[in-house]
């Protein structure tokens, strides 16, 4: 039997005897009587006759999680991610890739090879006949600098780093070993000499004799 209401503390109380038993409405709850029965109206987030078990809100994994750029946020498995619109990508749609990198777009093969670029490192192909980094070389071609370098006046070819240069015997310079120490004037046609004074190539008085 409902016995009374009462107000408290501005809490609605609602008090009954069930099996001899008093009883209120917790957490707020409002204790309403319709043909004499009472019973507990509770208020959002709680439940039970007297509203005394709290209700764990609903969990939404994408709450906090923002997607840029008109992404949206899907949560299988309770996994958060973004679906990314056209154009964007990054697992928060924050990027705006550009266009794709070419490793071979500036890597040029000669004599028909083909560039190849595993793990964006570029390499030709070369067909059959060539051989080289670029295919620029014939195969049977010497790969010696010095090969087709020649040294004068008994100067010897070296080649460090394959650029060939000439090691010149004493009294002899230049690239190829082709002036003589001596000679200022930077080498005379045949028939003529270097004067010291003027630094000139002059004919030689005796050509084809022994000036005394």
């Amino acid at each position: 039997m409902f016995l009374s209401t009462s107000h408290h503390m501005s809490t609605v109380v609602c008090i009954f005897v069930t099996f001899a038993t008093v009883s209120k409405c917790e957490n707020g709850g409002i204790c309403t009587a319709p043909a004499d029965l009472p019973y507990c109206q509770c208020p959002d987030g709680f439940t039970g006759s007297r509203c005394e078990q709290e209700i764990d809100p609903i969990f939404d994994p994408c709450a906090n999680y923002v997607c840029l750029n008109g992404g949206y946020c899907t949560a299988p498995a309770d996994a958060p991610s973004c679906q990314c619109p056209d154009g964007f990508t990054g697992h928060r749609c924050q990027f705006r890739p550009g266009p794709l990198f070419d490793p071979c777009a500036n890597y040029v093969c000669l004599n028909g090879g083909q560039c190849t670029a595993p793990a964006d490192a570029p390499s030709c192909q070369c067909p059959d006949g060539f051989t080289g980094s670029r295919c620029q070389l014939k195969e049977g071609f010497s790969l010696d600098p010095c090969a087709d370098y020649v040294c004068s006046n008994g100067g010897n070819c070296t080649a460090p780093a394959d650029v060939p240069t000439c090691q010149c015997p004493d009294g002899y310079a230049g690239p190829r070993c082709e002036l003589k120490e001596d000679d200022q004037c930077g080498g005379c046609p045949d028939g003529q000499t270097c004067t010291a004074t003027n630094v000139v190539c002059v004919t030689s008085p005796c050509p084809t004799h022994t000036c005394v």
